[in-house]
């Protein structure tokens, strides 16, 4: 079995990284919320993703039996984010967010009541608690609460995907 590279990601959840047989490296981020990305890395530049692909639950119960692996583990890490259907999440706000520069008051005005920010990561400096003035950066780590359902959407938003 080849030795897999762990590595914590402030903010975000945790990193496993190997390198397969043909040299390819590959990696999967877990972040806290139990949602999964698949990375491959660039060959002549192992520090570089090359591509990443967002992982639902369904695709990674696929992917996992494809593999011949236990899908019980996946499901079990999934629930263990779960509190009482409550879950968290942290999701960076990109540069051209339609959010960037708008105030958390702004973002609670939309259509989501399943999840809020609850704590916004700046740098190195954690504001727990933000009021409804804090606006939003890019490069700035939005501390989501709420279900799951509703923590995807309002990470969706927040990115510019919807």
């Amino acid at each position: 079995m080849r030795e897999i590279e762990e590595t914590p990601l402030p903010g975000v959840g945790v990193r496993h990284d190997y390198t397969v047989s043909d040299g390819t490296r590959v990696g999967v981020i877990t972040h806290r919320t139990g949602r999964k990305e698949l990375l491959i890395y660039d060959r002549r530049d192992p520090d570089t993703c090359a591509q990443s692909l967002r992982l639902d639950e369904d695709d990674e119960h696929t992917l996992a039996g494809m593999l011949g692996a236990e899908t019980v583990s996946t499901r079990l890490a999934t629930l263990a984010q779960e509190v009482e259907g409550l879950a968290i999440d942290w999701v960076r706000v990109p540069p051209g967010s339609p959010y960037e520069g708008a105030t958390l008051r702004h973002l609670a005005v939309e259509p989501y009541h399943s999840a809020m920010v609850v704590a916004v990561q700046r740098d190195e400096r954690m504001h727990p608690a933000p009021g409804a003035d804090f606006a939003l950066r890019a490069d700035d780590v939005a501390v989501l609460v709420g279900t799951l359902a509703g923590i995807e959407q309002l990470a969706s938003t927040l990115r510019g995907d919807a």
